[in-house]
């Protein structure tokens, strides 16, 4: 028997807003996570040789740029990823965050489940979609509380910064359970904090956002653990770079 489980790159985390002081910035939004795909079945129904893709994790946004997407991970029977005939098993790849605007960077979304190709119905598939990030903001950027339903996160939202020159703090992982928190950044142009990968059980979460900055730049987002979003760039008068989405991850186990 072999046991597959396939993990994409996680998505990039938008770029703040670069403006004016006294004008609205919002902080970028976080990047979604990756689709968890795992295919048990019997070993002698498959090629002694496998060709494996390991999909990379999206860029971060620069100031005022949407974050990048995933990268799919793939097994596949012959070297071609662009024909179905051939892939066994892939992990759908999730969207990057959107760049800070004068009200807030929308989150990226989370990657779709995997769909059946010819060669899966030899086994037992199960493939679970991926879970958003969350907004930036003009002040705050949006904490984020992890799924229940599998082990990776999005990327938390940037802090902005309004009229007032105020310094929004980046938005939160929120740990529950095995998910450690990872605090958004503080203070004028604070750096979200970097995912966390737990080893057992698995777990990992995406980047925390970072701060804004009402005279300055704003902070870097953290980046993703394996296919974790990037965390939201802060908004500012340059706005601050998002997170890079954390990279892929494929586990092959025989017995």
């Amino acid at each position: 028997m072999v046991s597959i489980l396939l993990i994409s790159g996680g998505a990039g985390g938008g770029g703040g807003m670069t403006g004016a002081t006294a004008t609205n910035r919002g902080g970028g939004g976080g990047g979604g996570c990756s689709a968890i795909t795992r295919w048990v079945g019997p070993v002698y129904l498959l090629p002694s040789r496998l060709y494996v893709m390991v999909g990379e994790g999206g860029a971060g946004g620069a100031a005022t740029v949407d974050g990048s997407n995933g990268t799919t991970s793939w097994v596949a029977v012959y070297p071609d990823n662009s024909n179905n005939a051939y892939i066994v098993l892939g992990a759908n790849a999730a969207d990057g965050g959107n760049a800070g605007t004068t009200s807030a960077g929308g989150a990226g979304t989370g990657a779709s489940p995997f769909t059946v190709t010819r060669y899966t119905a030899l086994g037992n598939l199960l493939s679970v979609a991926g879970s958003p990030g969350t907004n930036g903001g003009t002040g705050a950027g949006t904490n984020l509380t992890p799924p229940t339903t599998h082990f990776l996160t999005g990327g938390a939202g940037g802090g902005g910064s309004a009229a007032g020159n105020g310094n929004g703090a980046g938005g939160d992982i929120t740990g529950s359970g095995f998910y450690a928190t990872v605090q958004g950044g503080s203070g004028a142009g604070g750096v979200g904090g970097q995912g966390v990968h737990i080893a057992r059980p698995f777990t990992c979460t995406g980047g925390s956002g970072a701060a804004g900055s009402g005279a300055g730049t704003g902070g870097l987002g953290g980046n993703g653990a394996y296919g974790c979003g990037g965390g939201g760039g802060g908004g500012g008068i340059t706005g601050g770079r998002g997170g890079d989405g954390g990279p892929g991850l494929v586990l092959i186990n025989a017995w």
